[in-house]
């Protein structure tokens, strides 16, 4: 019975966030369109990065193949390289997007990301050390290296809050994740100073976000991660959504709030590995997707949320192997990709203070 009022409470509660008197069913409507609209750009995208490359392939020719046209050319080109590069690009984006999403919840900070907490330098430290190990082992190991850090700072940061019976400090949470981070990505560093050159370049791809080479094997593991955690998510769907609205009453509403916030750790930690397990960071999408998100849809939406998210990173992918086909040849561009990650972390600091700016002028209101 509680979980049922829980349910009607949150719906209310999350149209007074979004607005005031506005009924609570018509934010919940105004989903689809946003919702339609982003898949849609996401399919264009899937047939445009099927189209772009430096072996380009006509539109008709990419439709017939979808249509069951049998063509081995293209069975190996666009089944084999590149349509699971854009899943890999789309899946690791909507992992990101949800890492960004549960971190700005806890936090309640927009600029709060995986990174600040510590997650990536504590994967990449932990991918790292299993060099040579085969690729199925990479991903508990990623995901392990992602717990292990976000144990330690609920540990020291969030236990003890809990049993003093007070809130959970956010700042200090974000400045032992800060911390944590720095010393986790000196010891990353410095073990990865002692690699031979094999290594070493296959460490520079990986740091630079590069998705080139990725297969359907890895395209199937993130999709089916990011799934189960979805699913481990619906659940917890109204206990989030009164977390997200009321937070100050989610207690007395029946919502165990230290065993939420765990478990948004938790989930957290698991995406951010999902993605760095193919590659590095995507660092803007898990900043940028909920900002989006947020700006398309007055409220807390995760479906709009991991679709931006996928979407910016399937975009980032695409984009960099379509600028080397445009720019002018004195650049030295031509017949090399430009990482996602690398258009991310250009895109990243117009889109920090665009973040920053629209902060200032709400607190000046």
């Amino acid at each position: 019975m509680m979980d049922a009022l829980r349910q009607q409470l949150a719906q209310p509660a999350q149209a007074a966030l979004a607005g005031g008197k506005r009924n609570s069913n018509k934010p919940r409507r105004s989903l689809l369109p946003w919702s339609v609209l982003l898949l849609a750009s996401l399919a264009g995208l899937a047939l445009a990065a099927m189209c772009v490359g430096e072996s380009s392939v006509p539109l008709a020719k990419v439709w017939a193949w979808l249509s069951g046209t049998p063509d081995a050319t293209l069975d190996v080109l666009l089944g084999e390289l590149r349509l699971p590069r854009f899943a890999c690009a789309a899946g690791a984006g909507a992992a990101l997007a949800l890492s960004g999403y549960l971190l700005q919840l806890l936090c309640r900070n927009p600029l709060a990301g995986p990174d600040l907490l510590g997650v990536n330098e504590a994967a990449l430290l932990a991918l790292l050390l299993g060099l040579g190990l085969q690729a199925l082992l990479q991903w508990p190991l990623a995901a392990l290296g992602a717990g292990c850090a976000l144990l330690l700072l609920f540990a020291l940061i969030v236990l003890p809050a809990a049993r003093a019976g007070q809130a959970v400090p956010r700042e200090r949470l974000v400045l032992a994740g800060i911390a944590l981070g720095a010393l986790l990505r000196a010891l990353a560093e410095l073990w990865q100073a002692r690699q031979d050159l094999a290594h070493a370049m296959n460490l520079a791809a990986w740091s630079m976000g590069s998705l080139q080479g990725r297969d359907a094997t890895a395209a199937w593991r993130l999709l089916g991660g990011l799934g189960a955690l979805l699913l481990c998510l619906l659940p917890w769907r109204a206990d989030l959504k009164l977390y997200a609205c009321l937070p100050q009453q989610a207690a007395t509403l029946g919502v165990r709030q230290l065993r939420l916030e765990a478990k948004i750790l938790l989930c957290a930690a698991l995406a951010a590995a999902l993605a760095l397990a193919l590659a590095s960071p995507l660092a803007f999408i898990a900043l940028a997707a909920p900002a989006l998100a947020r700006r398309l849809h007055a409220g807390h939406s995760l479906r709009l949320c991991l679709l931006c998210g996928a979407l910016l990173g399937a975009a980032a992918d695409t984009l960099g192997r379509w600028l080397p086909l445009c720019l002018p040849s004195w650049l030295g561009l031509q017949g090399m990709d430009i990482p996602a990650g690398l258009i991310c972390q250009i895109s990243a600091g117009p889109l920090l203070l665009w973040l920053l700016l629209r902060r200032d002028a709400a607190h000046t209101k």
